[in-house]
């Protein structure tokens, strides 16, 4: 198991659904819309990327080891109508099921719709990239602090009072 592993499953669904806004952002997304709490009307979120408007989707079920299928993902076509939003993000912590992967393809095919799925490998690639002090908020690294930089960038620093 790899730390991040380990992190993933440390959240709590709204911890996951905070912190796939800051994995969103650093890929180039704007918030449209934060999370909240409560029921969402199957809409966690809402990003804009490239001048399209994404639903974003996420399941957090990295504990229970279980697929995110197509009960999981009911009504596509109708949430991205209801929202006004031309694309689909999935933020999952385990893979889909073939079935969904098939129904999102096809859906967002036929109807014009854009369409993204984070999975778990694709999100600790993305999150090795980010400022630790933002995984540090989520409970990574605790205690420690680390420098997302290269060895060849690495400068280090004289300690102020004693040189």
């Amino acid at each position: 198991m790899n730390r991040f592993e380990e992190f993933f499953r440390k959240m709590s669904n709204e911890e996951w659904e905070d912190f796939s806004v800051h994995i969103l952002k650093q890929v180039g997304c704007i918030p449209c819309t934060l999370p909240s709490y409560g029921t969402d009307g199957g809409m966690d979120y809402s990003v804009s990327l490239n001048g399209i408007k994404y639903l974003v989707s996420c399941k957090h079920y990295i504990n229970s080891g279980k697929h995110v299928g197509v009960d999981d993902e009911i009504n596509i076509v109708e949430r991205l109508i209801q929202f006004d939003a031309r694309g689909f993000i999935g933020f999952y912590s385990t893979r889909m099921t073939s079935g969904l992967q098939k129904r999102i393809e096809s859906v967002c095919q036929n109807f014009g719709f854009a369409y993204k799925i984070f999975y778990p490998h694709e999100i600790i690639d993305i999150a090795q990239s980010m400022d630790t002090r933002i995984l540090q908020s989520f409970g990574l690294y605790p205690g420690k602090y680390y420098m997302n930089v290269s060895k060849e960038e690495y400068e280090p620093l004289p300690c102020v009072k004693c040189g």
